[in-house]
């Protein structure tokens, strides 16, 4: 048996470049309104890539990007290092379960209509 999950996640920050983002950072507000890293997404394919990069816009300094909190002991303190991005588009996070044998799929990101809390759905195929 299978089980299909979905959630949404800001879009806080890229890897690449902005012409060419590799993967996404997701975050999610706190209740002191503060974006927080929770992921990021697989690799994405050329042609998502370059749909999602006409409506990336680079953050200023002056904004802050998901914080991502402490990391484990010996750890790098932001292996990513992505380019912050004003947090205005919003993914659709779909995730499935497979139950019988307790695994876990990667999640994937799909196509979606426009969000809520005012941000703009990602549409990456």
């Amino acid at each position: 048996m299978r089980r299909r999950q979905t959630t949404e996640a800001v879009i806080g920050g890229a890897t690449g470049t902005m012409r060419r983002p590799q993967l996404l950072v997701l975050g999610r507000y706190d209740e002191d309104g503060r974006l927080r890293a929770v992921g990021r997404t697989t690799p994405l394919k050329p042609d998502g890539a370059q749909q999602l990069a006409d409506h990336l816009t680079e953050a200023a300094p002056t904004i802050p990007g998901p914080a991502y909190g402490s990391p484990p002991l010996g750890a790098a303190a932001n292996p990513l290092d992505p380019i912050l991005v004003i947090p205005e588009l919003i993914a659709e996070i779909s995730a499935e379960t497979a139950i019988e044998r307790s695994l876990a799929p990667p999640a994937a990101l799909r196509a979606a209509a426009p969000g809520r809390h005012g941000g703009r759905r990602a549409a990456l195929r």
